[in-house]
């Protein structure tokens, strides 16, 4: 809603991730203190004004797609349009207006990728129209899809719908677990969506602590753009949250052993000396890389993929254990997860599923519709079932590997729920 119709409260936004359908521990040791703020400013992304337009969940999407996207990026990425983002999500669900959901904007983000401000830029004033608009828009799709490709994809999941129960110290503790990780969390709550983008645990605040979160109403609002929410004014009201996973969902390489020095997150694909250089690291720097599961890192001794090289298939703290500390001149990252697809021989879009249990809201949170999957690659070591019906019922298939066309099982476009086990 615009910043002139709404009273001023605070509110969160959450970054989305793969990882999020696995339990997430209940906070117990670690930091008591996150603040985000020096880092985004790294980025260079700037605090935005929705102005008097009801873009509240679009700005902080976007924002999400920044953070993600710069930090694998740089400053390419550090400006997202949000009216590009408006329409895709309007063309995927047949809206007309500028409001937006998290589903609705991740749905078209799915479908149509992102483009830079410079392209499109936001108007605080505009008044929507969604044919003059659609008309523009055309000009970008190609841009758009060129997101989309392995190694740019976003990984995003709705963690709440806002539909739940009341908002508990088990919830705030899973904020706090994506901060504590760096990642930023995005939320609507109160008719209002913001970011988290850092916390603090003190008992001399109401509920035990609060969040520091990022408005989109400009500068000039709070403290430079930023406000605190205390974690007990945050449990008054349900909140829906979304995370953006692409820093933290990815591999790692680091500097330093131990997981110290820069680090720069890699997405699946390949990675020559230079493309490494453009992302600030260096010939011969890195001495140790974490692996999330279903990755595989291959590091070479010499650039463009030659000479020796080293597979890597899990978290390696100290790389002279396996004798190639300072010794990687290009990287290749490949994923392992199993991949669904709109069509079949894997076209259409596609979204990778991490181990776990995937009912049909999950399903419809990651931008797959009902019945509308024709095709999956299946990685050796994982098994994925397919059903007929919500929460895991009806007829099922199980596949151990690739499936060009569900029409040779009899079951296109009839997955309802998915089981990946591995």
């Amino acid at each position: 809603m615009s910043n002139k119709s709404f009273k001023v409260l605070s509110g969160v936004l959450s970054v989305l991730a793969v990882s999020s359908i696995f339990s997430i521990p209940t906070f117990a040791v670690g930091p008591q203190k996150v603040d985000l703020r020096n880092e985004i400013d790294k980025r260079g992304i700037s605090i935005r004004s929705q102005g008097d337009r009801d873009t509240c969940v679009l700005h902080a999407m976007t924002f999400l797609e920044e953070y993600a996207l710069s930090g694998i990026y740089g400053d390419s990425y550090n400006h997202i349009s949000i009216d590009y983002g408006i329409q895709a999500g309007n063309r995927v669900t047949g809206d007309k207006g500028d409001p937006s959901s998290f589903k609705k904007f991740f749905s078209g983000y799915n479908v149509y990728g992102l483009i830079p401000d410079s392209s499109w830029s936001y108007d605080p004033v505009a008044k929507y129209n969604f044919s003059k608009w659609n008309d523009n828009f055309s000009n970008f799709i190609d841009l758009g899809k060129n997101m989309l490709k392995d190694g740019s994809r976003l990984a995003g999941k709705c963690i709440r719908d806002g539909e739940e129960d009341e908002f508990t110290d088990k919830l705030i503790d899973e904020v706090i677990s994506y901060l504590n990780r760096g990642i930023p969390v995005a939320t609507a709550h109160g008719e209002h969506a913001t970011v988290f983008v850092g916390y603090e645990r003190d008992t001399s605040y109401d509920g035990g602590g609060y969040f520091i979160y990022r408005n989109s109403w400009g500068t000039d609002a709070g403290d430079q753009g930023y406000d605190k929410y205390t974690f007990a004014e945050i449990k008054k009201n349900n909140a829906a949250l979304f995370v953006y996973e692409t820093a933290s969902a990815f591999p790692k390489i680091y500097k330093s052993s131990d997981y110290k020095g820069y680090n720069v997150a890699l997405a699946p694909g390949k990675y020559t000396l230079t493309q490494l250089e453009n992302m600030g690291v260096n010939d011969n720097t890195i001495s140790s890389i974490a692996i999330p599961s279903g990755y595989t890192a291959y590091l070479f001794s010499d650039d463009n993929f030659e000479g020796t090289v080293t597979k890597i298939t899990n978290d390696e703290s100290n790389l002279k254990n396996i004798d190639c500390d300072n010794e990687t001149s290009s990287i290749k990252i490949v994923s392992q997860l199993p991949k669904v697809y709109q069509k079949i021989n894997y076209k259409g879009y596609g979204v990778s599923l991490a181990p776990g249990k995937y009912t049909l809201e999950q399903l419809e949170n990651l931008g797959i519709s009902n019945d509308d999957l024709s095709s999956i690659t299946v990685p050796s070591g994982y098994t994925v079932t397919l059903y007929q019906n919500d929460n895991f019922e009806g007829e099922s298939k199980t596949l151990l590997g690739d499936e060009s066309d569900f029409r040779n099982l009899s079951f296109n476009n009839k997955a309802s729920s998915i089981l990946i086990t591995r």
